[in-house]
């Protein structure tokens, strides 16, 4: 949109104002001169949207050393492009202008009516009053919620190496408990799954914390993963692709 009113603000000031000496063109020449070099200068401030882009997406906030940076690409461009097309339009005439004597006589006073234009329209885009994203640091802890109030158990995220369904119970496998005598909930593993996307479901009995995944492992009882607690977790084969995917995906 803000191309779009430039090039129509510019059109309107050079056929007006004629800071061009374009009475010597007839008047074919003259609708390509004005409408094309209009529509150039809005093209231009566009291809320097790149760099505002790059900025934006790097969750920088923008400044207003970026702001003047997008300014001086988009008239610096604008000028080579308008002026090598103005010599291409007026050719061999003896009126055509040195580049230095084009800046001051023409594009000067163009975009001197033409940047207030931009630069209030640009004031109203979003990114000059939103705050810059922060991206979600990970959960340090994890909080299991059982189905009773009282059933709650709320540990360091990396303290969980698996959890296990028991009937409608599920074992919670951590550094600090030995597997024969887990933490307990009275809860079924499919709600913990649902609750918890950051764990991973291998098989309908197990969910892993893929912060300790090590390792595949087939044999010729099945697959399994490995553990940095030397677990070894079966996999079911119809998880088997989706564990691997999503291990792929964690673990980078």
């Amino acid at each position: 949109m803000l191309a779009l009113f430039l090039v129509s603000w510019s059109l309107v000031f050079l056929w007006f104002s004629e800071p061009i000496d374009i009475n010597e063109l007839g008047a074919v020449s003259k609708l390509r001169l004005v409408p094309i070099s209009a529509l150039m200068g809005g093209c231009c401030f566009s291809i320097a949207l790149v760099f505002q882009n790059h900025i934006l997406n790097q969750n920088k906030r923008w400044t207003v050393k970026n702001e003047l940076s997008f300014l001086l690409i988009g008239l610096t461009l604008s000028f080579l492009l308008l002026y090598l097309y103005y010599r291409l339009t007026f050719g061999l005439s003896s009126n055509v202008y040195t580049p230095l004597a084009y800046l001051y006589l023409v594009f000067v006073p163009v975009h001197i009516m033409v940047l207030p234009a931009i630069v209030l329209g640009r004031l109203a885009l979003p990114m000059f009053f939103s705050k810059p994203t922060k991206r979600k640091a990970k959960p340090d802890s994890i909080r299991f919620q059982g189905k009773g109030k009282s059933d709650l158990v709320q540990l360091p995220i990396n303290e969980v190496f698996y959890l296990k369904s028991a009937d409608n119970y599920v074992e919670i496998i951590t550094k600090s408990s030995q597997k024969d005598s887990p933490l307990v909930l009275r809860i079924t593993l499919s709600k913990l799954a649902e609750n918890h996307p950051e764990l991973i479901r291998v098989h309908r009995s197990y969910l892993i914390n893929p912060v300790h995944f090590r390792s595949f492992k087939t044999t010729k009882k099945g697959n399994f993963l490995r553990l940095s607690d030397g677990s070894m977790i079966p996999i079911s084969k119809s998880y088997i692709q989706m564990v691997r995917t999503k291990l792929e995906s964690t673990t980078k």
